[in-house]
């Protein structure tokens, strides 16, 4: 099981878990094989991640992240950490904004731009 960015999804893969939306309605049931049209709604509602089946680690559920030299990631996660922590990490829209702060940084210190735009 592993929890994936919606960008990083393709067709033909399991979900493992209830994809619900921001106010607990289900969008599509566990163990469901996603689909094009699936996909689609999935993020009309919002929906930034999803759990599938399948040993995914980090690196190829967010494939741009691999470029980044682990020591750079976990410092710029801490301080981020840092300004984040009066706030519900958990939410969809703050974990989305933690993520766009955390491309901007890495951009920021010299890497590519394919890092800020999730590819």
């Amino acid at each position: 099981m592993a929890l994936i960015r919606i960008s990083n999804i393709k067709p033909g893969q399991i979900v493992s878990a209830d994809v619900k939306d921001r106010s607990g309605r289900i969008l599509l049931a566990a163990n469901a094989e996603l689909t094009e049209d699936n996909i689609k709604i999935i993020k009309s509602w919002g929906v930034v991640e999803i759990e599938v089946n399948g040993e995914i680690n980090d690196a190829v559920a967010d494939p741009s992240l691999t470029k980044v030299n682990p020591e750079q990631l976990q410092d710029i996660d801490l301080e981020l950490s840092k300004r984040f922590r009066f706030l519900n990490k958990s939410h969809p829209f703050i974990h989305e904004l933690f993520e766009i702060c955390l491309r901007r940084q890495l951009s920021a210190q010299g890497l590519s731009q394919d890092i800020i735009d999730g590819q």
